[in-house]
């Protein structure tokens, strides 16, 4: 406990120093923004003229950058807590309702049938809604935002073909929505290493679910393999990943067809990566492993590779 309230005071007082810097720079050279112009463009409080020009400096200035990224990193912690005080309202009042339909209800079986009802209909409302992955995801990009990344030319020309704009998800290609939304978090994370933000509205875009799972595995899959490649993972950073793929494997079980060929190779690889993780001395031979199994997952979900 005391470890993270450490951190968080840490990320306090940089969130602080780097609003500091920015503010004075803006008052000086009249290029950089203060923290108060940071978080209208976090909220997006701004005009399209203005917001364009912003996300223009912030590709010329890494002082600027790094802010905008703490204090983006800072607004979804607060929509999460937010978030997160909603369900407990929610399990609050489905709990009281399940008490009173128990004692109105005189057929044993009714009250059961009903409860049974409101329980699964209010589980899978709130596992839908949580974004803890993201959050997670987010907090390892930016444990490596200081670290010099050398992104594979093979990643950095990855882009969306063909249903990039349409986002109309239908049934019939669900299959190949769902490889979009991986090749999504795959350039998402490879921009979020290069400062790059032309395609931030990909997050929103596939942050629906089932498509949300396979956005948060080309995320998660993009910055574990270049940690394994570079070895700039810090104790805290492994810690996260381990946290992550837990949570993202039961989220794809959950979701994927157990008799699919798909969950026979990819939950496979998953499982091993997570075991890997669990072990407690963590060397270069299992990064080298797990880099291998993550390649595999690439090359199954994107034709690029």
């Amino acid at each position: 406990m005391s470890n993270k309230n450490t951190f968080e005071k840490d990320n306090e007082a940089k969130s602080i120093e780097l609003a500091l810097i920015a503010s004075q720079r803006h008052e000086t050279i009249g290029s950089c923004f203060s923290s108060d112009d940071m978080r209208s463009l976090v909220n997006k409080n701004m005009s399209n003229n203005e917001y364009n020009a912003a996300i223009e400096h912030l590709d010329t200035c890494q002082d600027c950058y790094k802010l905008w990224l703490d204090l983006s990193l800072e607004k979804q912690q607060k929509d999460s807590e937010t978030l997160d005080k909603q369900n407990e309202i929610l399990k609050s009042a489905y709990t009281l309702i399940i008490l009173i339909m128990t004692r109105i209800l005189k057929h044993r079986f009714k009250a059961i049938t009903i409860i049974c009802l409101i329980l699964i209909i209010s589980l899978q409302f709130i596992n839908n809604n949580i974004p803890e992955i993201q959050n997670l995801i987010n907090d390892s990009y930016s444990i490596i935002s200081s670290f010099e990344i050398k992104v594979d030319d093979s990643f950095k020309t990855l882009q969306l073909n063909g249903r990039n704009e349409a986002l109309g998800f239908s049934d019939s290609n669900i299959d190949i929505d769902l490889r979009q939304a991986f090749k999504a978090g795959l350039i998402s994370g490879r921009d979020l290493v290069l400062k790059n933000k032309k395609n931030n509205s990909l997050i929103d875009q596939y942050s629906k679910y089932p498509y949300n799972i396979y956005l948060w595995l080309g995320q998660w899959c993009f910055i574990t393999q270049e940690a394994c490649i570079y070895d700039f993972g810090t104790i805290s950073f492994w810690n996260k990943q381990k946290n992550i793929i837990g949570k993202l494997r039961k989220k794809y079980e959950g979701y994927k067809d157990k008799k699919s060929d798909e969950f026979t190779s990819i939950n496979h690889r998953l499982t091993n990566i997570e075991s890997l993780l669990e072990k407690t001395c963590f060397n270069e031979k299992q990064k080298t492993q797990i880099y291998t199994e993550i390649k595999s997952i690439i090359e199954y979900l994107s034709s690029e590779f």
